[in-house]
C-alpha cells in the first residue's frame, strides 16, 4: 500500500507543488487549506507523514501532532516555514516536529525529507509498539531495558528513575541496583544536565516526544524522551539514549567529501553539468556552465539538456548509449545564439539513479581556425600564428611541414628548426600504430581522427593534449597532408579524475 502524506498549507500554489511532487514519487497525497480541514482528514485516514505550515490560517500547524495523538497514533511532522522565519529550528525542537522545510520549496530537499520522514515513521511505529505494551508485561520491560546499543531509563512522572538498563547504568558510571529511586537529572554529567532538563520540561508541557543531542567529551549521544500517558494523564517517561558518534563522524567526512566535490566542480575551466540519463534533466551545474549558456543556477536546474541542444534527439541518444565523447554538437545560449561545442561524458550511478557528468567546451574559436584553413595558406598562417592552440602540419610519412608559435613554445623548440623532423617518434607505440592506420584509410568519408596523448612540455611538465587530426586531400581525394590541432586538456583530465575519486568517496560514505 502506498504511503499517505498530508499537506496542510494555505497557499494553494505551494500546496499543489508539494502534492504533485509527492505524487510523482508514487505516494498517496491528501491536502488541506486550514487546520480544521487537516484535522478532518486525520480523523478519516492515518497519514504516514504530515507537511504543515507553521502558521496555517492563524492557527499553529504543530497542533496537528496533538490531533494525531488524540486519534491514537503518532506521525512525523515537517513544518513549512517562510524563508525569513527566525529560529525555525527552535520551533521544531520546542513543539516536537521532526524538522522544517523553507518556502519557496526546494524540490530536492522535499524528496530527501519525504524519505527520511517515512524512515522516522517506521521507527516511531516500532518504538510506539514497544511503549504501548509497557504496562502489560514484565517481560517487555526486560527486553526494552536490555535493547542492544541503547541506554534505557524508565522514569515516573516526577522524573525519578524506576528502572535502568545495564547499558544505561554503565553510561552514567553507576551500579544498576543503585539507580532506582534517584532523580534522573541528578545522575547526568554537567554537559547533558541542562539540555535534557529542558527536554523533559517540554515533554511534560506538551505531552509530545522530545529529541536532543548531547556532547560528552568527544562522544555524541542522541536522546529521545517520550512521555508515557495513562489516558490523558502523564504517568512517566521512557528515556532512550544512543551513541551516534560514529554516525556523526561519517556525516562530517561525507560533508568534507561534498566540499571537495564542489571545489573541483567550481574550479574547473570547462563547463560541467550532471544530468539524468533517463530524461536529460539537469541535476547540477558549475559557474562556467551558467556563464556559457547565460542562465542562473535555479533556471538551469529546472531545464533539460534538450533545452540547450539543437540536435536534442541525437544528444540524448549518445547520453543513453553511454558514449564517452561527442566531438561536435550545436548548442544554444539564452539569447538564442547557436555555437559549436565538444562534449566529454562520464557515466555512473548516484543515489540509485543513472547519471552522466558532461564536460562541455565551446569550440567556436577552433571552428574559426578550421574554416580559415580552407581559404588558403596566406589566411591560414595569419590566423594560426595568433592561436593559443597547438597547430602543426605533417606529411603522410610523418615529416613536419609547419608548426605555429604556440606549438614551438609549448615544446620548447625553434619553429624553423623543427620543420622537417618526424612527428611520429613523439607518440607511444599504440598511438603511432592507430594514427598510421587512420592515415591509410583517411579520405572524404573519414577525414578526422581524434586522439588524447600524454606529452612532456618544454619545461618538463607532463600534460595531456587532445589532437584533432584532419586530412588535407588533393584533387584525387588522396591524403596530401595532415593538419593537427592540439588542445591542452590536462585540467579536464585532472577534474575527471578528482570527480571520480570524490564520487566514489561520496558513494562509500553514503
Amino acid at each position: 500500500m502506498n504511503s499517505i502524506f498530508l499537506v496542510a498549507e494555505c497557499d494553494a500554489d505551494i500546496r499543489t507543488l508539494i502534492r504533485d511532487d509527492l505524487k510523482g514519487m508514487g505516494y498517496r497525497v491528501e491536502t488541506a487549506g486550514t487546520l480544521a480541514e487537516a484535522s478532518a482528514v486525520m480523523g478519516r485516514v492515518e497519514p504516514d507523514v504530515v507537511f504543515a505550515a507553521e502558521d496555517i490560517g492563524g492557527d499553529h500547524g504543530y497542533d496537528l501532532l496533538r490531533v494525531a495523538r488524540d486519534n491514537g497514533y503518532e506521525v512525523p511532522l515537517i513544518l513549512l516555514v517562510d524563508a525569513a522565519k527566525d529560529d525555525p529550528g527552535g520551533i521544531v525542537v520546542r513543539f516536537g516536529a521532526m524538522t522544517y522545510l523553507k518556502k519557496p520549496v526546494n524540490r530536492r530537499r522535499l524528496s530527501m525529507l519525504a524519505r527520511l520522514a517515512l524512515e522516522n515513521k517506521a521507527s516511531m511505529v516500532r518504538e510506539s509498539n514497544r511503549i504501548s505494551e509497557l504496562s502489560l508485561t514484565a517481560s517487555f520491560l526486560s527486553s526494552l531495558l536490555n535493547a542492544e546499543g541503547e541506554a534505557v531509563f524508565l522514569l515516573d512522572e516526577k522524573g525519578l528513575v524506576l528502572k535502568a538498563s545495564e547499558r544505561g547504568a554503565a553510561l552514567l558510571g553507576c551500579v544498576p541496583a543503585s539507580i532506582p529511586g534517584r532523580e534522573y537529572l541528578s545522575l547526568l554529567p554537567e554537559a547533558s544536565l541542562e539540555v535534557q532538563g529542558e527536554a523533559i520540561a517540554s515533554a511534560r508541557a506538551v505531552l509530545l516526544p522530545q529529541r536532543v543531542e548531547c556532547l560528552q567529551g568527544a562522544a555524541v549521544f542522541d536522546t529521545v524522551i517520550r512521555p508515557v500517558l495513562d489516558k490523558e494523564s502523564l504517568s512517566g517517561f521512557v528515556v532512550v539514549t544512543r551513541d551516534i558518534t560514529a554516525r556523526r563522524c561519517m556525516e562530517k567526512e561525507l560533508e568534507e567529501g561534498r566540499r571537495l566535490y564542489r571545489s573541483v566542480y567550481e574550479a574547473a575551466q570547462a563547463a560541467i553539468m550532471m544530468i539524468d540519463r533517463g530524461d536529460g534533466s539537469i541535476l547540477d551545474c558549475n559557474e562556467v556552465a551558467r556563464k556559457l549558456y547565460g542562465y542562473g543556477r535555479e533556471a538551469m536546474l529546472g531545464m533539460s539538456m534538450t533545452d540547450l541542444a539543437e540536435e536534442s534527439e541525437s544528444i540524448m541518444e549518445a547520453v543513453r548509449s553511454g558514449m564517452g565523447r561527442i566531438p561536435m554538437a550545436r548548442h544554444r545560449r539564452k539569447g538564442g545564439t547557436v555555437f559549436p561545442v565538444e562534449i566529454s561524458m562520464s557515466h555512473f550511478v548516484y543515489g540509485g539513479r543513472e547519471v552522466c557528468t558532461t564536460f562541455i567546451q565551446d569550440i567556436s574559436h577552433r571552428k574559426v581556425v578550421e574554416e580559415a584553413l580552407r581559404e588558403g595558406a596566406r589566411l591560414y598562417r595569419a590566423v594560426v600564428e595568433d592561436q593559443t592552440e597547438l597547430i602543426c602540419r605533417y606529411t603522410p610519412d610523418g615529416a613536419l611541414s609547419f608548426v605555429n608559435g604556440a606549438y614551438a613554445k609549448f615544446f620548447g623548440v625553434d619553429e624553423d628548426e623543427i620543420v622537417g623532423r618526424q612527428f611520429f617518434p613523439a607518440l607511444a607505440d599504440d598511438e603511432r600504430r592507430d594514427l598510421r592506420s587512420w592515415i591509410k584509410e583517411a579520405g572524404a568519408g573519414k577525414p578526422v581522427f581524434d586522439r588524447e596523448q600524454r606529452v612532456t612540455r618544454g619545461d618538463g611538465q607532463p600534460r595531456w593534449i587532445l589532437w584533432t587530426n584532419r586530412a588535407v586531400l588533393d584533387h584525387r581525394g588522396a591524403v596530401k597532408e595532415i593538419q593537427a590541432v592540439g588542445r591542452d586538456i590536462t585540467d579536464r583530465k585532472e577534474a575527471e579524475h578528482a570527480l571520480s575519486l570524490a564520487t566514489a568517496q561520496k558513494e562509500q560514505y553514503r
